[in-house]
């Protein structure tokens, strides 16, 4: 077989066996830390931990949890003093939080054009880091239509 040929054999393995899985995916739950809709009149950081300690998501605000394609979809995420920065992530998209204050990011992110195999039920994480590197992840379910 050439190698070229063995490539396509080989991938094509690979997309059929990902192909079913990718759309599988175990149930996640809306963690209790998570408000959805409107936005809270004040969010406030979570607890003082020193500089060297695991950082901590206390409350996580988003407009919603289906993402529309065209739109803006806001949110917001309050963390232990020490969260050095947040990172939101699916398998079709990542993006920085910016720091408002101490505890505090908040972010407003416009959803692109994603083709239709992309439009579906994703985990997303939630992602806070301190400066030494150590992270806390919260997975949450969203849909992309």
């Amino acid at each position: 077989m050439s190698r070229l040929g063995g490539w396509l054999h080989g991938g094509l393995a690979l997309l059929l066996l990902a192909g079913p899985l990718a759309g599988c995916s175990a149930r996640i739950d809306v963690p209790e830390n998570v408000i959805v809709g409107p936005r809270p009149a004040q969010m406030r950081p979570g607890p003082e931990l020193d500089f060297a300690a695991p950082p901590a998501i206390a409350q996580i605000w988003l407009s919603s949890l289906v993402l529309q394609r065209g739109t803006n979809w806001d949110g917001q995420i309050a963390t232990s003093t020490n969260a050095a920065s947040i990172e939101v992530r699916t398998d079709s998209f990542s993006f920085s939080v910016p720091r408002v204050r101490s505890g505090i990011f908040a972010f407003s992110y416009a959803i692109p054009d994603l083709p239709p195999y992309l439009r579906r039920h994703f985990a997303l994480h939630v992602v806070a880091r301190n400066a030494a590197g150590d992270k806390f992840d919260e997975s949450l379910p969203i849909e992309i239509r």
